[in-house]
């Protein structure tokens, strides 16, 4: 149904109501933003530099994974360009490491790519070659350490376990 409401003399064409959802609904949509930013105090978003906007998106990709992984509870990330023109972005997700103990069973990340928690008998021994104490572990297989043993970086210690005295 239309109707002529110009005082033209109908020489207009009227707006029908397909034509008024369609204004009234990108009029909407185009607002909503304002609306949220007001609704929320945000101050208005001025236009970001590249760099604010990988800024951004790196903190809230620091912010995702934080959630994702909850016993992690230092996130680092940024941006790294390279003298050959490109660039690295990075993240790392680390967890304050348990402290050793004593001689014992301990869940330890472990590899270098794909970290894996593994089960590693450690101990503590005086290197002379080091001339400082490391930490030694190995993997418990019937009560005896299977040889050969590794050196345990202390920041991947996760916790000790119960249990796995020899």
């Amino acid at each position: 149904m239309q109707t002529n409401h110009k005082s033209d003399g109908g020489r207009s064409a009227s707006v029908s109501r397909r034509n008024f959802l369609q204004i009234a609904t990108a009029v909407s949509a185009a607002t909503l933003p304002a609306v949220a930013d007001a609704a929320t105090g945000e101050l208005p978003r001025l236009p970001l530099t590249d760099e604010q906007q990988l800024d951004a998106c790196i903190g809230q990709l620091r912010n995702i994974l934080q959630r994702m992984h909850p016993g992690f509870d230092d996130v680092r990330g940024g941006y790294v360009p390279h003298s050959s023109g490109g660039a690295s972005v990075w993240i790392d997700l680390f967890r304050t490491p348990a402290e050793w103990t004593g001689p014992g069973l301990y869940l330890v990340e472990y590899g270098a790519l794909r970290r894996e928690e593994v089960e590693f008998f450690v101990t503590r021994e005086w290197s002379d070659m080091e001339r400082r104490h490391l930490l030694w572990g190995g993997v418990l297989h019937d009560g005896q350490i299977v040889e050969p043993r590794e050196i345990i970086d202390p920041r991947r210690i996760i916790r000790k376990l119960e249990g796995g005295a020899i």
